[in-house]
């Protein structure tokens, strides 16, 4: 019995280990995705967006083929989370997707800014486009006697 135990927190252990080696992928590129937002670079945030999806679909399949240690550390959490070396582990991956988050949500910010930006310079642009051309379109009248006189 204690060997099974033993056994099933080693499986947890590692595969929290490689659940949080792909959650610090994802940080990285989200680090690197606020950047790309920064410097109006449409195309890396696409590759970046992407890789994030990919790493995300990692962890879907990770958490699919170790259902039945998931199932045990939601089960047993209290225990489990006793433990000298799960304890540091799961702490460690609890902060990194709250970084992540953090940094998500002031990505999702900026582009709102950036969106919003980007809508009242077209606006601006617009009202002077369609000022320039009611002005091409009008009819121009000769000056009568009467308009110079006054």
């Amino acid at each position: 019995m204690e060997k099974q135990n033993t056994a099933n927190k080693e499986e947890i252990f590692s595969y929290l280990v490689r659940k949080q080696e792909y959650y610090e992928k994802i940080l990285n590129l989200t680090e690197k995705q606020e950047e790309a937002i920064q410097s109006n670079n449409t195309k890396k945030l696409n590759l970046i967006t992407t890789e994030k999806e990919n790493y995300i679909k990692e962890i879907k399949r990770l958490d699919k083929r170790n259902f039945k240690t998931l199932e045990e550390l939601m089960a047993n959490s209290n225990s489990l989370t006793r433990d000298k070396r799960l304890y540091p582990l799961l702490d460690q991956l609890r902060s990194i997707i709250t970084k992540i988050q953090s940094h998500d949500h002031d990505s999702i910010s900026q582009l709102h800014s950036s969106v919003k930006d980007t809508k009242s310079r077209l606006n601006t642009i617009n009202k002077r486009m369609r000022a320039h051309q009611s002005l091409k379109h009008q009819d121009i009248h000769t000056s009568r006697f009467v308009d110079v006189f006054q």
